[in-house]
């Protein structure tokens, strides 16, 4: 899954969990416990996020679509087009519209700035100003996206291609959404209350 899925799994109640799971590609093996308990936390609900997305057949289902045009980061690209359906559909997830609920989410990354990793205190910069998380609702704000991450990634410049497949197979591609975030959803419910 791809930022705002990350953050919308988070939670609303723990700030200290949101931005261990907004960090949480950052942080490798033992650098964990360099981070407050509620950012480990976060940390390991982004690992498990991760583990879940990447075995679950419904979503390989999506992500195999994209392997023609990306190639080895068809799951990167999978993540966008997900993270794309998530805002679509984003009033039957939460109370706040989009906006609102992504105004909300940067005033928490600044507020939390010197609790990240230089490498997220520099991503965030654009991640901010780019307002990453409402781009996500249009399939030309998926193609920036996509493009940002060209530019500053290994990612290939494949957005054109990416949305063409996205485009020709959009009711299939959001009904895998449906159908793997209703269960993605419940699974990490019951992972947060080991927390």
């Amino acid at each position: 899954m791809n930022f705002l899925a990350h953050i919308y799994l988070s939670g609303d109640d723990d700030e200290g969990l949101m931005i261990g799971n907004y960090i949480g590609d950052c942080v490798k093996g033992r650098r964990l416990s360099d981070y407050p308990f509620s950012l480990q936390c976060g940390i390991l609900l982004h690992r498990e996020i991760d583990s879940f997305t990447d075995n679950h057949p419904v979503y390989r289902q999506s992500k195999d679509r994209f392997v023609p045009v990306a190639g080895r980061y068809a799951g990167v690209v999978c993540d966008v087009v997900y993270d794309h359906f998530l805002a679509k559909n984003w009033g039957g997830y939460h109370a706040l519209p989009l906006k609102s609920y992504a105004w909300r989410t940067y005033g928490r990354i600044l507020k939390n700035w010197f609790r990240m990793p230089s490498e997220m205190r520099h991503f965030s910069v654009n991640f901010i100003s780019k307002q990453r998380l409402t781009a996500y609702a249009t399939i030309d704000g998926i193609r920036d996206t996509l493009d940002l991450m060209s530019n500053g990634t290994s990612l290939p410049n494949c957005s054109d291609e990416v949305v063409n497949v996205m485009i020709r197979d959009y009711y299939e591609l959001e009904n895998e959404f449906l159908q793997f975030f209703f269960e993605i959803r419940r699974h990490i419910d019951d992972f947060k209350m080991n927390f």
